[in-house]
């Protein structure tokens, strides 16, 4: 069928938005009572001059600092700041040592033995060895709703100290992400827990190994780091200080940008595409980096016994109302539209898949086969999903066109996890990204695990879901997963892909060392300047 192309309804509501963003005055950051220029943010330096403080413009907030409770992509950001795991991620699908400096795993694949660095120092000047590992894996034995060990641990079973630097992990069944756990399992101080507890994360006490240790968090507008010299990881770098600058109204930071307050604008997904025209005359001091990225828009659909979306005709009239090349095209500027649930490049992606079926007369049949009367529904988003209220404004047009009534609501990102955990939603559009392109932690956290509570059954789809967790073999967890992908295109549940983004960070002339994954994520553990760049 020929795209339709987006309506002069939708065009003028989403440039009326465009156009209100970036009327948006500097020294607005919603939330919060600071401009980006509040303490220790320092403008520009001169060509030449030594830098210091470095203050990194993030589109989401921190919703809390337990590294084991992580929410949203911020956090990872921070944690990568000051924790370190037993081995690390390249997030091209190799692993390196980290604080293990090497490691084996039994011939079954249940004992996992780690031989521990012994020149490591916590922020707080304990020194790590194995006992470290214990409290930090026993806390996620003890507590099996934290995000990690319901991500990561479905088979975690116990930790024991060999000797002071040997540590030994057993697993009740064979776990084929298991290094993937590994890498994204942060290291808590014994000593400190024992004495502090919850307190490290709620009275900001919060101490790791990495290169920076956390100064200040303040709720909204920054997470304040300073440079650990003893780090076992430090690296030379004249900056004593970064900020991580929680900044939503995309034009606030782009504006901070422009003014020297702000070193790197790295939004979510990347910067909008519809406003780098803001940018315009400032090439030779902001580079546009473009970079591959597998961050994804999808919708979850609440799924329990009587509700709207409970009958797969609904959802299946949903997928089908939604332009997703019209979305990609007109409302994000750039991107690509995945064939089912996974991204493209994700572990188990499979090209041959047939993709998602745009047919608004076929959506039309299938409401009419279900009864659909009109009823209301609402799709949520929060305020950090990157080009979320655009989205949703696109996809309710094309939903209404198909003989929906939808009613959209953007919120804080703390009110949707609130939705979200009691279940009182229709429809969420969130976004997501895969570590190492593997789609182990959503799937498990997200589906199998259902902390977003779709309430969606079907022991065919979670089946093929534990049965890709035990699978040791790449090959056959690949094959698993693709499985597991084709069974959410034929029922449209409990979630489906709108569209994959392709990003664009604004980056200073002189920033150097963030890394940017491919999947999405951004570490800037290893931040700093280069002032001979600065052109």
């Amino acid at each position: 069928m020929k795209r339709r192309i987006i309506s002069l309804l939708l065009v003028l509501a989403i440039a009326a938005a465009v156009m209100t963003a970036c009327a948006a005055p500097a020294a607005e950051n919603p939330g919060t009572s600071e401009s980006p220029a509040a303490e220790g943010t320092a403008t520009a330096p001169a060509d030449g001059e030594v830098k210091t403080v470095i203050n990194l413009a993030l589109s989401e907030n921190i919703t809390k600092l337990d590294p084991h409770d992580i929410f949203n992509f911020p956090v990872f950001t921070a944690c990568w700041m000051m924790y370190d795991t037993l081995i690390s991620t390249d997030h091209e699908g190799n692993y390196n040592p980290c604080l293990a400096t090497e490691w084996t795993k039994s011939e079954d694949g249940l004992v996992w033995t780690f031989k521990l660095r012994d020149d490591v120092k916590f922020q707080n000047g304990e020194d790590f060895d194995s006992a470290d590992v214990v409290t930090t894996f026993q806390r996620l034995i003890d507590n099996p709703d934290l995000t990690c060990s319901m991500t990561y641990w479905p088979y975690l079973e116990s930790v024991t100290a060999i000797d002071q630097y040997t540590a030994e992990i057993n697993l009740s069944e064979p776990f084929g992400p298991a290094e993937l756990a590994f890498s994204n399992t942060w290291i808590i101080p014994h000593d400190a827990w024992e004495a502090d507890g919850e307190k490290l994360w709620t009275e900001q006490k919060a101490v790791g190994t990495g290169p920076w240790q956390l100064v200040e968090w303040v709720d909204g507008q920054y997470t304040h780091f300073s440079k650990f010299a003893e780090s076992w990881d430090a690296y030379d770098t004249t900056l004593t200080d970064v900020y991580l600058r929680h900044i939503l109204e995309p034009a606030t930071a782009i504006n901070g940008q422009l003014s020297g307050e702000i070193d790197a604008y790295l939004a979510t997904g990347g910067a909008a595409r519809d406003m780098l025209s803001m940018y315009t005359g400032t090439e030779n001091k902001i580079e546009m980096v473009n970079a591959e990225n597998g961050t994804f828009h999808y919708i979850q659909f609440q799924c329990k016994d009587g509700a709207l979306f409970s009958d797969q005709r609904m959802r299946e009239a949903f997928s089908l109302a939604i332009d997703r090349q019209s979305l990609v095209d007109y409302v994000l500027g750039a991107g690509q539209v995945p064939n089912g649930f996974l991204p493209i490049g994700a572990l188990g992606y499979d090209e041959s898949m047939p993709g998602y079926e745009y047919n608004v007369e076929k959506a039309k049949a299938l409401l009419a086969e279900a009864g659909y009367d009109g009823q209301e529904f609402t799709i949520y988003t929060h305020t950090g999903i990157p080009m979320g209220k655009a989205l949703l404004v696109a996809i309710q047009d094309m939903l209404t066109q198909a003989g929906f009534n939808a009613k959209i609501e953007p919120v804080e990102v703390s009110a949707l996890n609130n939705i979200r955990a009691e279940g009182t939603y229709d429809v969420f559009l969130a976004s997501n990204n895969h570590v190492n392109g593997d789609p182990y932690a959503h799937i498990n956290q997200r589906i199998l695990g259902d902390n977003h509570h779709s309430n969606y059954k079907d022991d065919v789809l979670m089946q093929l879901i534990e049965d890709s967790n035990k699978a040791v073999d790449p090959t056959e967890r690949a094959a698993l997963i693709s499985q597991m992908n084709q069974r959410m295109s034929e029922t449209f549940a409990p979630n489906i892909t709108t569209d994959q983004m392709e990003a664009c960070y604004p980056i200073n002339y002189g920033v150097t060392g963030l890394q940017l994954y491919k999947e999405g994520f951004i570490n800037a553990r290893y931040v700093n300047w280069d002032p001979s760049l600065v052109k």
